[in-house]
């Protein structure tokens, strides 16, 4: 089971992510929920709510701009479950970041479109490895 939590504040582009991951989740037998939101207050609300295994976390949102929300991600990325970035930015100084900020991946919005497995496969690595840093600490 994996209870996902998506931040993507265009519902249209939201709804398709989640029938892709979800399409993807039953080829492989594995139960997905997906919770959409459209911002940052948002998703902190229900991040404390409720415990989700990860969160995909658009970058551009109603209440923050990409490079707001980029610079925001270390202090998220200590209270949420495993951020993995979501966003056109393709830019390797932005990816860079956002993953030295604490972000467990960094997806391309294209990548989502084209190969939702190889994502759903990501998603399930940076859960593991969020856990296994837990651990460990």
């Amino acid at each position: 089971m994996c209870d996902i939590l998506l931040v993507e504040d265009e519902e249209g582009v939201a709804k398709v992510y989640s029938a892709l991951l979800h399409g993807e989740a039953d080829k492989v037998g594995w139960l997905c929920t997906i919770t959409i939101c459209d911002s940052i207050e948002g998703a902190e609300m229900r991040v404390k709510q409720h415990k989700y295994d990860a969160v995909i976390l658009d970058l551009k949102l109603v209440d923050s701009t990409a490079e707001q929300t980029s610079s925001d991600i270390e202090q998220l990325a200590k209270k949420w479950p495993p951020i993995i970035v979501l966003t056109f930015n393709v830019q390797e100084s932005f990816r860079r970041k956002c993953l030295l900020g604490g972000a467990e991946d960094f997806i391309t919005k294209s990548l989502m479109q084209a190969y939702p497995d190889i994502v759903l496969e990501r998603i399930y690595n940076a859960t593991v490895r969020h856990e296994r840093q837990k651990q460990t600490a």
